[in-house]
């Protein structure tokens, strides 16, 4: 697990400040390398084969071949790919998986990327043909930020890198880029390929990237999409699949040169997670970590429910965090260089700096929702397919009668069939109240996406909304962009078992009724850990879904919050008049739960703006 940077041209000082700013990412060791049109640089947290064999920009010659590479993440199957490569001819000097990928480069080509079981984003130089190749993995958890403009091609693993090519001129206000703050304040982060500033993107999960450097000239093209499977009704196959695939994603997960923790939340995916390391591993005093909030948000009981199961095994730590949001802002724009809204990024960077302390590697349960149906909207979504039975003309005549009615008790009935008269591909927009920013890019570029998810789930609404917070809302920009940055801030490496991209497509063979029902989700997950993990508390199993949301409006003192926010309004307002307007009319009325989160993305926008934008 790493930080790379890179550009193409000859400065070995620019390189070097890149590394520093993001030497959080791999303090263990940093290096430089160049030729006259090329300079790489590499900062290194040792994983695996933590000799000085494994440091990188790594070299490579083979057949007559030579090649450079800088590679942050891990390939999890690197020792299967390695046999298979020796069966080939290929000889092996290290223990790292930073060869293999070489290695496979030199005999797939640009198609090793599909061998590859793992995170990653890398850049390989290949001096005969003088061509970068760079990638992202299948799912984004591994960041890469590239900029160009007038020939000029630079890449880092964070904004920041680049922003040390301070004669460019990124980071000014008339360079912000007024789609991304649309989708900013529409979403709560910044979908991929847009970065906050014009000239700058970052590479699309599952997506390769190759410069020319003769030419000047890039393109990118993608190299993974899921594919229609047929869906299996047989629970007994289906399980059995399963439970070779989560045992194997966490054996493969588990690989390290280095001690192994995991993250423990008290939900169901964290949980299983940890009891299935523990049910195929003896390890004594495995230490897991965990976060507590004060008040309605606390999820320590249900977190103790399975620390006290464990801890003749385990060695628990917890972390109670506390109201100190308005002291860390500046830190939380310095970890986030772009403007990011998720504000459970705080306490994901507290137990972060805690694990550090006892281990190197943390697995977490992220994507289990994604991938089995843990989100209320795919099961709202079947609510409305019922709807759908019901002739339309009726659902128009029932929807005019109702709307004519002020009752709150008839909400749920009336956006019922309101969606029911829509598209599918329209359902993320108008999904959301009128009190929400929706904006017309948001509208654009969710109706897109959206329609591109059902085509491949067959225009099943649920499991299109599945497969859209999957492969676009919910996973790379948002809670992998979270975890990725607040755990390298503390040079940390975060797995995670349910992304093995195995289980996404056997997931499109699971029936919709096996992942969610009206009032049920994660249906064959739960019975599975119910069967093969029967120690784990029946309690966490069977609980209500609850994100990892700090109590931010009981934190937030309302009178300097929002004189804050005054404060700052006028120099917004050229940024974008539409937003303004609306923060302007929503900013007295922050006891909305709907008006206080835009006030916060509001403020996080004026933090990292007065902590990254050049005046």
């Amino acid at each position: 697990m790493c930080g790379i940077n890179g550009f193409n041209f000859k400065n070995e000082k620019l390189a070097v400040a890149m590394n520093t700013e993001i030497i959080h990412r791999g303090p263990d060791n940093q290096s430089v390398w160049s030729t006259d049109k090329l300079t790489f640089g590499h900062v290194r947290l040792s994983i695996i084969d933590t000799t000085d064999a494994g440091n990188q920009p790594f070299h490579y010659k083979c057949k007559g071949s030579s090649y450079v590479m800088v590679f942050n993440g891990e390939i999890y199957n690197y020792i299967e790919v390695r046999e298979t490569l020796k069966k080939q001819g290929y000889i092996f000097y290290t223990q790292c998986d930073t060869e293999v990928i070489l290695a496979a480069y030199d005999y797939w080509g640009e198609d090793c990327v599909n061998q590859f079981n793992g995170m990653w984003a890398f850049c390989i130089y290949n001096p005969q043909t003088q061509v970068l190749f760079c990638s992202r993995d299948r799912l984004g958890v591994k960041p890469f930020y590239y900029y160009f403009k007038d020939g000029i091609f630079i890449f880092s693993s964070e904004l920041k890198g680049i922003l040390q090519h301070a004669e460019l001129n990124i980071n000014i206000k008339s360079n912000i880029c007024a789609e991304a703050v649309e989708l900013y304040f529409s979403c709560g982060f910044i979908p991929s390929p847009l970065t906050i500033f014009n000239n700058v993107s970052k590479l699309n999960s599952s997506y390769n990237l190759l410069f020319d450097l003769n030419k000047g000239e890039y393109k990118t093209y993608r190299y993974f999409k899921p594919e229609i499977q047929k869906v299996n009704y047989d629970k007994k196959t289906l399980t059995a699949e399963l439970d070779y695939l989560f045992k194997d994603s966490i054996k493969l997960r588990m690989r390290s040169d280095v001690p192994v923790g995991s993250f423990l939340s008290g939900g169901i995916d964290s949980t299983g997670i940890v009891y299935g390391i523990l049910k195929q591993y003896d390890i004594k005093h495995f230490h897991t970590f965990s976060v507590g909030f004060e008040g309605r948000f606390d999820e320590t009981s249900y977190i103790n429910m399975a620390a006290n199961e464990l801890k003749n095994v385990t060695h628990h730590h917890e972390y109670y965090h506390k109201y100190d949001w308005k002291e860390n802002q500046e830190n939380y724009a310095f970890v986030y260089d772009e403007p990011f809204g998720d504000y459970s990024g705080y306490p994901t960077m507290y137990v972060s700096k805690m694990a550090k302390k006892h281990v190197t590697v943390v697995q977490s349960g992220d994507g289990g929702d994604e991938i089995f149906g843990g989100y209320e909207p795919y099961s709202r979504a079947i609510i409305i397919d019922r709807v759908r039975l019901i002739p339309a003309f009726l659902r128009k005549t029932f929807l005019n009668i109702l709307n004519k009615q002020n009752s709150s008790k008839l909400r749920p009935v009336k956006e019922a069939l309101k969606l029911s008269l829509l598209k599918n591909e329209n359902f993320i927009s108008d999904f959301l109240d009128n009190e929400r920013y929706i904006s017309e890019s948001f509208k654009k570029w969710s109706s897109e996406r959206l329609k591109e998810c059902l085509d491949l789930t067959n225009n099943n609404l649920s499991e299109g909304l599945r497969m859209f917070d999957l492969l676009y809302y919910s996973l790379a920009d948002k809670y992998l962009t979270k975890v990725d940055k607040a755990s390298m801030y503390n040079s940390i490496e975060v797995r995670s078992p349910f992304l093995d991209y195995r289980l996404i497509e056997f997931s499109l063979r699971i029936p919709t009724e096996l992942k969610c029902s009206i009032n049920n989700n994660k249906i064959l997950l739960k019975e599975y850990f119910e069967n093969n993990l029967p120690n784990i508390p029946s309690g966490i199993i069977h609980r209500k879904k609850q994100g990892f949301t700090p109590p931010l409006r009981d934190w937030i003192q309302d009178n300097d919050f929002i004189s804050v926010i005054d404060e700052y309004l006028e120099t917004f307002r050229p940024i974008n008049e539409e937003i303004y307007q609306f923060i302007k009319r929503i900013k007295n009325q922050p006891q909305l739960k709907s008006n206080l989160e835009y006030l916060i993305r509001f403020q996080i926008f004026i933090n990292w703006y007065n902590k990254w934008v050049r005046k």
